[in-house]
């Protein structure tokens, strides 16, 4: 997840927002999981269907230090493996599968 402050034409700023000083963020811990810094969806998601919210709210407080003319921007990059063979995901993301969802330790 990558957080920034971005102007209208897409230039990012040198000035980094700080989590809880500049923005809140809330993530859907109910079928994700975070784990090394990486979040993992808690179970496979069936082709053709998009996975589940990861965030559920994001929102800049009420004084951000944000520069002049720039917006919070939020940009998730992905991964994705195939959900079969288990040993597929847990080798390459080195986690648990146990009945077809991530065990969480």
């Amino acid at each position: 997840i990558v957080v920034t402050w971005k102007d209208a034409k897409g230039n990012v700023s040198s000035t980094v927002p700080v989590k809880n000083t500049d923005y809140t963020i809330t993530f859907n811990e109910t079928d994700w999981t975070q784990q090394g810094g990486y979040w993992y969806c808690k179970t496979a998601v069936p082709v053709d269907e998009k996975t589940p919210a990861l965030i559920t709210e994001c929102k800049k407080t009420a004084n951000p230090n944000a520069p002049k003319d720039y917006d919070l921007s939020v940009e998730i990059l992905a991964d994705a493996i195939q959900s079969e063979p288990a040993n597929a995901v847990e080798e390459a993301w080195k986690v648990t599968v146990e009945n077809g969802a991530l065990k969480i330790q």
